[in-house]
């Protein structure tokens, strides 16, 4: 047992450490891995190798392994970097539940944003799950388009251009249904320290792209967390027309609990758009006690006189 307790260590100081592969991981939009990923490939899961050592004669497990084998994968088109090889192996980390790794199946289309082990010669997805995205041609068409822009934007020499063309991207991303928590992600611009930013914090908008992201939002079916993170940003237009545009949506919802955490992030927002002090009050009290008993006894408060 001992000489695996070495292997144990590892995993243990892995797991507890500040880096990428730290629990829980920080989440990546496609414009974080792309520009980490040394590799972005469109292609096709085709098969597995299994690459498990087989317990020894004495009954012993074998050590933790990274990995438990290999997707193979054939590469239909290059977006970043430059594969020789038409078939590559992907490290497949199925067995692992937190953080959780992109999960290949047979048959799946990808977009994959990769690093490569050069010594062992194979490849994985750079932060786990958020290195692989399963795409129809349609979708892959979209990414597509946006990557090659964001990397147009990544040659600008001139920075202040170059700002400008990353806050338009950004925002285009937001208004684009298959990018939009990506995009309001990005525009948040709450990242990790050691990450390098276009722009900097907090990014500034046009009148016209809050115009443009307020004509957005009201054509949200179903209003998310990352909607109302997204309101103190295009605050400054048309703040009675978005308040009642909360309110009628808020008002529709179901007094369930399970309709409590919106109103976390929902209560500040129409509470400081509303300008109402008892509001307020309650959205303090609110962001104090959470979801607790008495946290969600303030939500049906804020509800009722909303």
């Amino acid at each position: 047992m001992q000489k695996y307790l070495f292997f144990i260590l590892v995993l243990f100081l892995w797991g507890s450490s500040d880096s990428l592969w730290a629990f829980p991981i920080y989440p990546r939009t496609i414009s974080d891995v792309y520009k980490e990923a040394d590799y972005v490939v469109y292609g096709k899961v085709v098969g597995f190798i299994d690459d498990s050592p087989p317990t020894s004669k004495e009954g012993v497990p074998p050590p933790p392994s990274m990995h438990d084998g290999f997707a193979v994968i054939v590469i239909h088109e290059e977006l970043k970097g430059e594969i020789k090889e038409t078939q590559i192996c992907i490290a497949d980390q199925r067995s692992f539940m937190c953080p959780e790794p992109f999960h290949f199946e047979e048959g799946q289309e990808v977009l994959l944003f990769l690093n490569k082990d050069r010594k062992a010669n194979f490849y994985w997805t750079f932060a786990m799950s958020y290195g692989g995205k399963e795409v129809t041609a349609e979708e892959y068409s979209l990414y597509k388009k946006k990557l090659l822009d964001l990397q147009a934007i990544l040659d600008q020499s001139n920075q202040e251009i170059q700002e400008q063309q990353y806050i338009d991207w950004v925002v285009n991303c937001i208004k684009e249904p298959l990018t939009r928590w990506e995009g309001i992600f990005d525009l948040l611009n709450e990242k990790e320290g050691a990450n390098k930013e276009l722009v900097a914090n907090p990014y500034v908008l046009t009148q016209k792209q809050k115009e443009g992201l307020c004509l957005d939002l009201y054509q949200q079916q179903e209003l998310r967390v990352m909607d109302f993170k997204l309101i103190p940003h295009i605050r400054g237009t048309q703040d009675s027309v978005l308040l009642q545009f909360l309110l009628n949506k808020m008002k529709k919802l179901p007094n369930t609990a399970d309709t409590d955490d919106l109103f976390l992030d929902a209560a500040s927002v129409i509470a400081d758009l509303s300008s109402r002090a008892d509001l307020k009050k309650l959205s303090n009290q609110i962001e104090e006690e959470k979801l607790s008993k008495k946290g969600r006894a303030l939500i049906r408060q804020f509800r009722q006189i909303m």
